[in-house]
């Protein structure tokens, strides 16, 4: 079994609000979470992820980022605490 970095946490699966200290707020509702993909958080989004935290902040810091097909929005939640100006998620 593969072990979660540790600086990534998800929420539970519930309904509900959850406030990050850098005014972030995210929604949450699993009943969204049907038994497709789209409930998956895929590993390459954690990997681009955590590449993102660790060495190419400043390639999005102050920048403006569209993120195409984004799923669970991990990279975009991540783009957005690495200090994008403005994140736009898009899914269908």
């Amino acid at each position: 079994m593969q072990k979660r970095a540790s600086w990534l946490r998800f929420p539970p699966r519930c309904l509900g609000i959850r406030e990050f200290s850098n005014g972030l707020t995210i929604h949450l509702d699993s009943r969204l979470l049907i038994a497709d993909t789209g409930g998956d958080v895929w590993r390459g989004a954690v990997a681009l992820s955590k590449f993102f935290k660790d060495d190419a902040v400043e390639a999005v810091r102050g920048k403006r980022v569209l993120e195409l097909a984004s799923g669970t929005g991990l990279m975009g939640l991540n783009i957005a605490l690495c200090g994008a100006a403005a994140v736009l998620l898009t899914d269908k």
